[in-house]
């Protein structure tokens, strides 16, 4: 038994074919440009928030600079004060002599 196929169904099978595949490409297309928005969208995000952490550290670089100028390590600070305190201490032994200086004849 033989089938004989007329030539209008092969016609409408290579119609249908055509269409099946060009649906295919087109929803390949639709998936690859929805795929690029994504993307798109999402480096977008990471360029903000990469200028964002951008700003952030160029204000902490500002914020070290700045402690650096106005802040005294306490180890520092102890040591001057104690500078300051044996020139006042020395000071007053100077006066106290004087003072006792001027009261003997």
């Amino acid at each position: 038994m033989i089938v004989e196929v007329q030539p209008i169904y092969l016609v409408w099978f290579a119609g249908i074919g055509l269409t099946l595949v060009g649906a295919l490409f087109a929803g390949g297309r639709w998936l690859v440009a929805q795929l690029q928005q994504r993307t798109d969208a999402q480096m977008a995000i990471l360029i903000n928030d990469s200028n964002q952490w951008r700003k952030v550290e160029s204000d902490l670089t500002n914020v070290r600079l700045e402690l650096a100028e106005k802040y005294v390590r306490r180890e520092d600070f102890v040591r001057s004060q104690s500078v300051i305190e044996a020139k006042l201490d020395a000071v007053a032994t100077e006066i106290k002599h004087m003072h006792i200086k001027g009261n003997q004849p």
